[in-house]
Parts: C-alpha cells; structure tokens; sequence
C-alpha cells in the first residue's frame, strides 16, 4: 500500500496557471506569509466544518446521522486545535494567551471549551461527558442477549459561542498578518497586496 502524499507533477500542474501569470513560487523574502495562509485556510476550514454541523440534525437511532455529525465536530474541534498545537516548518502556532489577550472571559472560556472537548473528544479516549457506552445483557434460556448502546450528546447550544471564538481567532490573526505585511513592506520597500 501506497502513501497518498502530493505529488510534484500534481503540484506543478496545479501552480502553472499562476506560474505563467508572473508569479514566482514561495519566493525567499515572502516565506514566512505561508504559515499565515495556513492558518487562514484552518480558520475558514474550522468555520465551514462548524457551519455544516449547525446544518445538520441527528435523529435518535439513526447511526448515520450521528456519524455525519460527529464527523463535522470532530472536523472541527481537530482543525481549530491546529492552530494552537505544535507546528514543524514553516508554519505558525498560535499562543492562546495572545490570541484572546483582552476578549471578554465568554471568548476564552469557549476557547478553553473547544481546546477540552479536543483533548478528551476528539484527540484522545477520554471522558469529555459527550459519549456514553453502555452495555445491556438479559438471559433468555441458555442464552445471554447483549446490546451494545451508545448515547451521543452533541452540544448544539454551544455553537454560538464557539463561531464567535473562531471570529475573535480570525480578527486576530488578520491583525496579526497586517501587521507583518507592514513589516515586510518597510522592509522591501514596496506595497505588499494579497490577491
């Protein structure tokens, strides 16, 4: 079996519109912007994952719909808690003290949530209080009936609070970009614009 990993002729194939537009690829003096794109493209991952949860509703007894949902919050709780953990190369980790340094305790608080339920639900087999397995057995004759239960609950009503963390987290890391992009600028002595 393979490893799926990008390939350099799918990579070039990819970048040659924009190659034979003019532009030059991951040029020396602009390398550090990558680690901002990543983590602009792990925000807006993060909101269209919590958006598709929003959207989406679980009917009791139906596994598949647990499923979706779940796959859209575990989505979500990964994604967002890449920002915030150990990145290699040129890419960026955020500090959370940083990022929400002067947002209201409500901000923080849904971060502190989001990075717990990432920890104990997403990343790890712990007990984030959202999942219940039960075991249930009845003896029928010489038989023993077990059914295997699995109680979900989906925190819904958190939702709002964690789309304004992830715009708080968004604000600042556009700050934080412009702020570089000033830099930079000074530096090169010319107008840096995103296109």
């Amino acid at each position: 079996m393979g490893v799926t990993m990008i390939e350099q002729a799918e990579l070039d194939e990819h970048l040659k519109p924009i190659v034979d537009a003019g532009y030059e690829i991951n040029p020396p003096g602009l390398v550090r912007l990558q680690g901002w794109n990543e983590i602009l493209l792990q925000i807006a991952q993060a909101k269209h994952f919590l958006a598709a949860l929003r959207d989406t509703s679980s009917e009791l007894g139906d596994l598949g719909s647990l499923f979706t949902q779940s796959a859209y919050f575990l989505a979500f709780l990964t994604i967002y808690g890449k920002c915030f953990t150990g990145a290699g190369g040129h890419r960026i980790t955020l500090d959370e003290k940083d990022a929400f340094r002067g947002k209201p305790d409500a901000t923080r608080d849904g971060h502190a949530r989001i990075m717990i339920l990432r920890h104990t639900f997403a990343a790890h087999n712990s007990d984030s209080g959202l999942v219940a397995t039960t075991m249930a057995a009845k003896t029928e004759g010489d038989t023993i009936m077990v059914k295997h239960i699995v109680t979900q609950a989906m925190p819904l009503g958190e939702l709002p609070a964690f789309g304004a963390v992830l715009q708080a987290l968004e604000d600042y890391v556009v700050l934080r970009l412009n702020s570089r992009l000033d830099k930079l600028e000074a530096h090169l002595e010319k107008k840096i614009v995103l296109d």
